[in-house]
Formats: C-alpha cells, sequence, structure tokens
C-alpha cells in the first residue's frame, strides 16, 4: 500500500513537473531564466524518481545510489531555486559577487557528492534502509538551507517593495517555498541521517510538488513566465479532443445497435458508417474548438479586454456624435 501510494506521488511529480517546465522553455528558449526552469523541473523528476528507488529498491547498493542522487538532485535544486526567485521579477540578467560565490560552493558540494564525505554506505532500519553519514553532512545541510533561506528572504523582500503583479507572484512563490523551508530539512536530512527515522522519506517529493502547484497557479493567475496563452490554447486542445473522442464513441455505438444489431467487426475503417462519423466530427470539430477557446479564454483572461470588440465599439462612438466632453465621457 505504501509502496503503491508512493509510487503514484513519483508519477504525479514526473508529470507536472515535466508539462510545467516544458511550457516554459517552448515560450522562450533563448531566455536564460527559461532555460534554468527548465533544469529545475527535470531535477525535481531525477529526484523524485531517485527518492522512489532508494526506498524500494531491489538491493541495498541501489538504495544508496537513490539517496546519492537524492542529495545531488536537492544540492542543485536549491542552487536553481535561489537564482530563479532572486532573477524572476528581474528585467536584466544580471549575476552579483555574492551569487557567484555561492555557485562555486555549490560546484564544491556537488563535487564532494561523489565521494564518501556526505554519504558512506546505508544499513538496515525498521522500515528503510538508513543513510551512514560522512563527516561533511553539516556543510550540506547549512548549504541547503542557508540557500532556500535566501531564496525566501529575497522573495519577501520584493514582496514587501512591489505592488500589483510582481508583489501577488512573490507571495504565492512564498507560500510555495515555505514546505520545503521548514519541513524538507526535518524530514529529509535531520531524522532519517542523525536520527535514523526513515518513515517520512516518501513524503519529501510532496514539497517539491506543492512549490511547482504553486508556481503553476502563478503563471495562470499572475502572468508568471508570460506562458499563459500557451497554457490556455493547450487547455483548449486537450479538452477539444476529449469531447471529439467522446462524441466518436458514442456515435459508432450507436451505429452498431442500430444498423449492426450492437455486433463489432473488424476492418470497419472504410465502411459507410465510419465515413458518417468522420464527416459529422468534420463538421463540429471547429464549433467546439471554438466554444473551448472561448470558456478558457474568460477563466484565464478575466480582467482584460478583447482589443477588436474595444476598436469596433468606440468606432461606433465616435461615429455618431461630435461633441469631445460627450465623446469622451462615454469611450471612458
Amino acid at each position: 500500500m505504501l509502496e503503491t501510494a508512493s509510487l503514484m506521488i513519483t508519477g504525479t511529480g514526473v508529470v507536472v513537473s515535466l508539462l510545467i517546465g516544458a511550457f516554459v522553455f517552448a515560450r522562450d528558449r533563448k531566455v536564460i531564466l527559461n532555460i534554468l526552469f527548465a533544469c529545475f523541473a527535470v531535477c525535481v523528476s531525477v529526484l523524485t524518481i531517485a527518492n522512489y528507488l532508494s526506498l524500494f529498491g531491489n538491493e541495498l547498493p541501489a538504495r544508496e545510489w537513490g539517496v546519492r542522487v537524492v542529495m545531488l538532485m536537492a544540492t542543485v535544486l536549491v542552487m536553481l531555486v535561489y537564482v530563479i526567485l532572486g532573477k524572476i521579477n528581474d528585467r536584466a540578467w544580471r549575476m552579483g559577487r555574492g551569487d557567484w560565490i555561492l555557485c562555486i560552493l555549490t560546484l564544491v558540494v556537488v563535487i564532494l557528492h561523489f565521494t564518501n564525505f556526505f554519504l558512506i554506505g546505508m544499513r538496515d532500519g525498521t522500515y528503510y534502509p538508513s543513510p551512514i553519514v560522512g563527516p561533511g553532512i553539516i556543510l550540506f545541510f547549512v548549504h541547503f538551507v542557508t540557500l532556500l533561506a535566501l531564496s525566501v528572504v529575497g522573495l519577501f523582500h520584493k514582496f514587501v517593495s512591489s505592488q500589483g503583479s510582481i508583489h501577488n507572484r512573490s507571495k504565492i512563490l512564498i507560500i510555495g517555498i515555505m514546505p520545503t523551508l521548514l519541513f524538507a530539512p526535518v524530514t529529509s536530512i535531520v531524522l532519517p541521517m542523525v536520527f535514523s527515522r526513515t518513515t517520512l522519506i516518501p513524503i519529501s517529493p510532496l514539497y517539491i510538488i506543492f512549490f511547482l502547484c504553486c508556481v503553476a497557479y502563478a503563471i495562470v493567475r499572475h502572468g508568471l513566465f508570460d506562458i499563459r496563452l500557451a497554457t490556455i490554447r493547450t487547455v483548449g486542445y486537450a479538452l477539444t479532443v476529449a469531447v471529439m473522442a467522446g462524441i466518436y464513441v458514442l456515435l459508432a455505438y450507436a451505429m452498431s445497435v442500430i444498423f449492426f444489431g450492437g455486433a463489432v467487426t473488424d476492418g470497419v475503417g472504410l465502411s459507410p458508417a465510419s465515413i458518417v462519423i468522420a464527416l459529422i466530427l468534420a463538421f463540429i470539430f471547429q464549433p467546439i474548438k471554438q466554444f473551448f477557446d472561448s470558456w478558457t479564454n474568460k477563466i484565464f483572461y478575466r480582467g482584460t479586454y478583447s482589443r477588436e470588440i474595444f476598436v469596433r465599439d468606440f468606432g461606433k462612438i465616435i461615429s455618431y456624435d461630435t461633441d469631445l466632453l460627450l465623446l469622451l465621457k462615454q469611450s471612458s
């Protein structure tokens, strides 16, 4: 039961992270921030899979490598979080001296992951194997918590000093990262590596999934990464395809019952019934797509206006009146 639940968490985390990362990367593949977020999404997927293997791997060495990959990805992810959240609302990409120092320190920590400085091996535990930590585990812990804390401090500064969409984005991202800052060091580092308590390790990917969900909400609601149009059109096409598939199944079933007595035969690709269904779907595809495009626009673009409707209505107003004060009053 626990393995099934962990597998579902793993699958959900991989799918959600890769989808969001693909949307952001496809928006503009030349923007450094988009490239970094795509790398973040890939690292989240690798961490989630490695976390599952560290718990349910067949052999102890496989679980040890799972733990090593989890720790490595955690180091890379926390640096990416610091850079992305620090530059996410900046118009110009620039790295300060402190940022480069942290990058070099992160590189050193990444190299040390390939030694026994952080992790020596694994031993059997009550529920899952427990890691045998090395002398440098304190450095790993300090690096992880420090970068997370600096990320939250930077976001909080932007939250306090900004207004409008930047203020709202910062608030959502602070909410998303807080579980990782407050709980991940305890459940994923302190308890398993210091006290050999591994029962809470399966929930570790939930923190990152929650953060990704907050990022997705900020994308849809507050225009983060400016990929809302791609998201809306994808949702529209997905709903259209789902409805078309449902209509096809219903029509095929109805015709089989009416004309063939419920019998199902092979090789009916060119049968009259298939041709009729294809023609019906061809005629109704565009109206269905326009309906879902309009519906998703109303949901995701509330508070905006249509340029075409504005120009049309404004043209009507100025064609009927010549009084300047009345025109200003009506157009406002």
